[in-house]
Parts: C-alpha cells; sequence; structure tokens
C-alpha cells in the first residue's frame, strides 16, 4: 500500500483518487469496493477476502493536498510499502496494521500532528525534516532504534528532539509495537496476456 498527495492539480471537490491492483483467476468477481462521502467524512473501503487470488493486492491512495485534515485512520492487516504525508496536512493520523513493512515519510506542513501507530511485528522506516520539532513514545518491544544517534533526547517516557517546543511543524509519535525495528532518518527540508491462467486486474477511481 502507497499513499500521497494526488500530483499536479485536484480536480474541484476532489479528495481522493487511486488505482487498486490486484491479482486473480480471469473468472473471480472483483473485491469489493465502496467510496462514500458523507459530510466531511469520506471512507474507502477495499474488501480483498472477496477475491479468490494468489499473490499481492497493490493499493496507490493519492490525497488531496488542498485538504487540512482533522484525522485520518488506516487500517490494514500485512501491509509492504511507502505512506508519503509530506505535503498533507493532518492534524490526527491514526494507523492499525499487523506484522508490516512501512515507511511513513513527513514535511514541514506548518501543522501539529499526532500520529498513533500500532502493529504487529514491523520494519519502521520514519523520514522526517530536520527542523520539524519530534517527540516518540514507544510502548511493546522494538528491538532496535537509533533515536539517540539522530539527536534525540530521553525526556522520561519520551524521545524528544532539541527542537521541539520551538518548531512551527511538530510531530508526536505514539508507537504501540509487538516487535520490530525503528529507524529515524532526520533529512533537510526541501521542499497482460490473454493465455494465462491468472490476471492481474487494476481499478481506478
Amino acid at each position: 500500500m502507497d499513499v500521497q498527495g494526488i500530483e499536479g492539480k485536484s480536480r474541484p471537490g476532489e479528495v481522493v483518487n487511486g488505482i487498486y491492483e490486484w491479482g486473480g483467476q480471469k473468472s473471480a468477481k472483483d473485491p469489493k469496493f465502496s467510496y462514500q462521502t458523507n459530510g466531511d467524512t469520506t471512507r474507502i473501503r477495499f474488501d480483498s477476502e472477496k477475491r479468490t487470488s494468489t499473490g499481492d493486492s497493490k493499493l496507490q491512495l493519492n490525497l488531496s493536498d488542498y485538504v487540512l485534515y482533522e484525522g485520518i485512520k488506516l487500517n490494514a492487516g500485512v501491509v509492504s510499502g511507502t505512506m508519503d504525508f509530506s505535503r498533507l496536512r493532518i492534524e490526527d493520523l491514526e494507523i492499525n496494521t499487523g506484522a508490516s513493512e512501512i515507511e511513513l515519510r513527513f514535511g514541514d506542513t506548518g501543522v501539529a500532528t499526532k500520529v498513533d501507530l500500532s502493529t504487529g511485528a514491523t520494519d519502521l522506516n520514519l523520514i522526517v525534516p530536520e527542523n520539524v520539532g519530534l517527540k516518540i513514545d514507544m510502548n511493546g518491544i522494538a528491538s532496535e532504534t537509533n533515536f539517540a544517534g539522530d539527536g534525540l533526547i530521553l525526556n522520561s517516557k519520551d524521545w524528544v528532539s532539541p527542537n521541539y517546543h520551538e518548531a512551527q511543524t511538530k510531530l508526536e509519535f505514539d508507537i504501540s509495537m509487538a516487535a520490530g525495528k525503528v529507524n529515524l532518518e532526520r533529512v533537510v527540508s526541501s521542499g497482460d496476456s490473454s493465455k494465462d491462467a491468472q490476471s492481474t486486474q487494476t481499478k481506478t477511481w
């Protein structure tokens, strides 16, 4: 699963678009897909259990960067991918997954963001600009972190960057992990064949 801001200019009223791709038998029915907006809430659902297929499903989710998101909530099972929120202004972000391999990217958006991350055994890579104030509260078992080597200071139970209170953009993480590894990287701010038994199917919306 890959998440990012919509490239180029969004159409008026467009909050989300993307591509959903899966492998399956030609006779298999499409996975259940629903997309609904009610007031200021949009709910997108991909029910991959409805498919009869082998291999991975691939979801590219593109979100408008014209929106200030009060909250984004992502629920998934086993996930591998990059979630690039560097161009998105989000106040609350909640991610719940099983055992996964995830890269989370954030930008200097001018917004204070609270991130609640709950995972199984996971390899987590965090990419955060060095001028963004950062606070991380770790729960569970992380076999390896590099927070101290990347300039964070352990204050009580939180890892805090020296610029946290002065920074215009702040990220506050609450990470609950069954087991795994967390790598933090501080960066300079910048801005198919018809004869095959299996087929790859793609839905764009």
